[in-house]
């Protein structure tokens, strides 16, 4: 079935006299409002075409026009992808080549690389990354792209990584560090990584304490079961030149124990 703006250009050149002057529009201005029409699920007809000249006599251009309502579903989507198509020629012929899709490869050495620089103590750099694999014009469009799968297979891929077992074996409660972004996914293992760091470390001074605890008591024990008295063995520790760490090392007290007890009785050193 022909449209009424195809009917009018079939026919002869003597009836166009008695079509609306809006018909004798250069061909390509009727194109445009075809091609647009079609675009919405709207045919071309005479009220349309109106809007249309009417539209193109305020702008000087069809450049924007649309036959439907703005705020309409049909119309907002035609805008969505009017702009889509405009930014997707924008960015052709800037760069002379389409947009580049991340790779699960990419994604895999992106957080490779951070997860050397969080193991280091660096913050990570995903567009430093993408411009060294030589993705530079792509880089913002690429680092920006949601890619949460991608994310998941390169963490599980890096198990193995320092970075990555700190995180692991810790006491923390580990969420979704592949939720987002690459960026934001290397945001969150960092931040997990330095807090697993955090306790791992309070866990160690704890150990230490406990263990120092320990060896001191068992020293006390043995000095008590030989029925030595480590005051003693301090005055004979203190007379030979020795410390309060070494005296304290050696009868299982406490450095500021041991200090305390030479400043009271005296001992020369």
């Amino acid at each position: 079935m022909t449209s009424k703006l195809e009917q009018l250009r079939a026919m002869p050149a003597q009836d166009m006299t008695t079509a609306p002057k809006v018909y004798a529009w250069e061909q390509q201005d009727g194109m445009t409002v075809s091609v647009v029409c079609r675009a919405v699920g709207i045919a071309v007809s005479t009220p349309v075409l109106d809007k249309a000249e009417a539209f193109k006599k305020k702008h000087g251009t069809l450049e924007g026009w649309s036959p439907v309502a703005k705020g309409s579903l049909a119309g907002d989507l035609f805008r969505i992808e009017r702009e889509a198509a405009r930014q997707r020629a924008e960015v052709l012929a800037r760069h002379g080549k389409k947009p580049q899709y991340i790779t699960a490869q990419q994604v895999c050495a992106v957080f490779g690389a951070g997860l050397d620089n969080i193991a280091a103590g660096r913050a990570p750099n995903v567009s430093a990354e993408l411009r060294n694999m030589g993705d530079t014009p792509w880089s913002n469009t690429v680092r920006a792209k949601d890619t949460s799968k991608l994310n998941a297979a390169a963490l599980a891929h890096h198990a193995e990584h320092i970075a990555m077992q700190t995180i692991n074996t810790s006491a923390l409660v580990v969420g979704e560090l592949h939720r987002g972004t690459m960026a934001a996914s290397l945001k969150k293992v960092r931040t997990q990584f330095l807090n697993a760091q955090t306790v791992q470390a309070i866990e160690d001074r704890v150990t230490a304490r406990i263990e120092k605890t320990m060896a001191a008591q068992d020293i006390r024990l043995t000095m008590l079961e030989e029925g030595r008295c480590w005051k003693a063995q301090a005055a004979e520790m203190r007379a030979a030149g020795k410390g309060a760490k070494a005296i304290a090392a050696a009868t299982g007290q406490s450095v500021n124990t041991v200090k305390s007890w030479v400043k009271r009785n005296a001992v020369c050193s």
